[in-house]
């Protein structure tokens, strides 16, 4: 656990740690997509993926199969993405990553820029943020 808070932690932020954060943000959404009733409910009629880049470098995605389980990948595959998200640096990466991103503030100052299907951004963000206010983050050192 000690490892894990450093992580977190870091003074300067990487592009590895922004990587794992991200990555282990998206797979805590995912569980609360495919597992938690009411995200569950809020996500029913829903499918597609959604991709997370920093500039030009991809991040992470969001996907939805068949049999509308939600999945994280690490790769970018040739699937067109229903939504991108680009982060402007890999300071509101890391914010991002932390479910720290105000999404009219952020957007109206274009620290992260939305392409695609909105409704799908604006559940799963929501989704998300809920969350990562139920799974508890270290705070401190």
């Amino acid at each position: 656990l000690i490892m894990i808070r450093r992580v977190y932690l870091k003074k300067k932020h990487t592009m590895e740690q922004v990587r794992i954060l991200m990555l282990a943000g998206l797979e805590t959404a995912v569980c609360y997509l495919n597992f938690h009733s009411y995200s569950k409910s809020i996500m029913a009629d829903e499918s597609g993926k959604i991709d997370f880049y920093l500039k030009e470098e991809f991040l992470g995605s969001v996907s939805c199969s068949t049999n509308n389980f939600w999945q994280t990948s690490n790769r970018n595959t040739q699937e067109k993405p229903s939504i991108v998200v680009t982060f402007k640096d890999l300071n509101t990466a890391y914010r991002g990553a932390l479910g720290k991103i105000d999404p009219l503030v952020d957007a109206a100052e274009k620290n992260v820029l939305i392409r695609g299907r909105i409704p799908l951004i604006e559940k799963f963000s929501y989704i998300s943020r809920l969350a990562m206010k139920e799974v508890p983050i270290p705070k401190t050192l």
